[in-house]
């Protein structure tokens, strides 16, 4: 985790093969819950040309993280 802003904001970034990726989880309230954020951004050099590999792999995990932040927050009632 490389920012945290309580208590609802923290992402992560990484560089790797000429590409800055930051990842960003926030979390609202709403009336009825909690309305979750999740996002990736990347830049760089080399971002045109392999973003897409991170923009595959987004599409598949993203979900699986949602859903597994979602039981994790259900559990801690």
């Amino acid at each position: 985790m490389t920012r945290f802003a309580a208590p609802n904001t923290y992402e992560w970034d990484t560089n790797a093969l000429g590409m800055h990726v930051v990842a960003l989880h926030r979390l609202e309230p709403t009336s009825t819950g909690t309305h979750v954020t999740l996002s990736i951004d990347v830049s760089g050099l080399t971002a045109p040309l392999l973003g897409w590999i991170v923009a595959r792999v987004s599409r598949k995990f993203l979900p699986m993280e949602a859903a597994a932040l979602k039981a994790e927050c259900e559990r801690a009632d």
